[in-house]
């Protein structure tokens, strides 16, 4: 994985103790990470710092994911989103990646799988930057 220390996380999830495990997570395999327990607070943060990556739970208070997802790309912010959720839906599912999520994982979260799909999904960003600086 490359440029890891300058790699930057967004968690959006309200629950404190999910959070806490992921910031400790990304810490351990050395991403920075920022943590936001609401919709309303990740597009702030998004608004204000650059994040290559965001893991967004869907059913939040206020702003839900897929509205964020909908803010993300109506405001054209460049980060790349994997929806976490404890939902099961193929639907809401279809609905996110139709909105620019790169993946959708289920809760109980594996560590293993959420570093494989963060490495696949900033390479996958890397990949549409270039594409899209290539075009301008």
């Amino acid at each position: 994985m490359e440029n890891q220390n300058r790699v930057r996380i967004l968690i959006v999830d309200d629950e404190p103790a999910v959070c806490d495990v992921l910031e400790e997570f990304l810490a351990e395999i050395g991403y920075e990470a920022d943590i936001a327990h609401n919709g309303e607070k990740a597009l702030e943060i998004l608004s204000a710092q650059r994040h290559d990556l965001m893991l967004l739970d869907l059913k939040m208070p206020g702003i839900g994911g897929l509205e964020v997802l909908k803010e993300i790309k109506k405001r054209s912010y460049q980060v790349g989103v994997v929806v976490i959720t404890a939902f099961q839906d193929l639907d809401l599912a279809r609905e996110v990646i139709k909105y620019g999520a790169i993946d959708y994982l289920n809760k109980p979260l594996d560590l293993k799988l959420i570093a494989s799909t963060i490495d696949f999904a900033l390479k996958k960003q890397k990949v549409i930057k270039e594409s899209t600086q290539s075009e301008a």
